[in-house]
């Protein structure tokens, strides 16, 4: 079985109309189970150790009555290379909100993914989203929803190629108890 010890310090704030707050970790491990490719077919094993430390910082202010931005970056050092894992990952968002109708836009920037251990493969990608949600009633509400806008080609896992620009819209129905 993973052995996994993590350490964390963290602060957060609230001042009016901020929010903020910064995260400090460490985390330590072994016998990590990683998905390698043997022959062409991802395989689940048993790694050596893990060993990672690093940072997260975020903000979130409301700069009117109906617009609130956010941001939130991390930082990774990862002494052994773990899968799926970015060193630099940076995400800022932007959201209108007024009576029944949302919508927002945000763009997440990802830099030194561990797409591949063996030989140690990286990727680096901005996606950018967008949304908008409508309220028809107490338990109906519309939404679309355009995802990888900038039609972004990259992988998280080496081999694994991930979608392209979508949109997807539907209704949901919210039932109370």
């Amino acid at each position: 079985p993973e052995q996994l010890m993590n350490y964390e310090l963290s602060y957060h704030h609230r001042l009016r109309a901020i929010s903020y707050g910064v995260n400090i970790f460490h985390i330590d491990g072994k016998n990590m189970i990683q998905t390698i490719m043997q022959d062409g077919r991802p395989l689940n094993v048993n790694t050596n150790k893990v060993e990672n430390s690093g940072i997260e910082a975020e903000i979130a202010v409301q700069i009117a009555k109906h617009w609130r931005v956010m941001a939130n970056y991390s930082y990774l050092y990862m002494k052994y290379p773990v899968l799926a894992a970015p060193e630099h990952k940076l995400f800022c968002s932007l959201r209108y909100t007024a009576k029944r109708w949302s919508a927002g836009s945000s763009i997440q920037l990802i830099n030194g993914l561990i797409t591949q251990r063996e030989p140690v493969q990286k990727e680096n990608y901005i996606l950018w989203n967008a949304d908008i949600e409508f309220r028809a009633t107490s338990h109906i509400q519309l939404y679309a929803r355009a995802e990888n806008m900038l039609n972004q080609k990259y992988e998280i896992n080496a081999g694994f190629p991930m979608p392209g620009a979508t949109i997807n819209a539907g209704i949901k129905l919210h039932f109370n108890k």
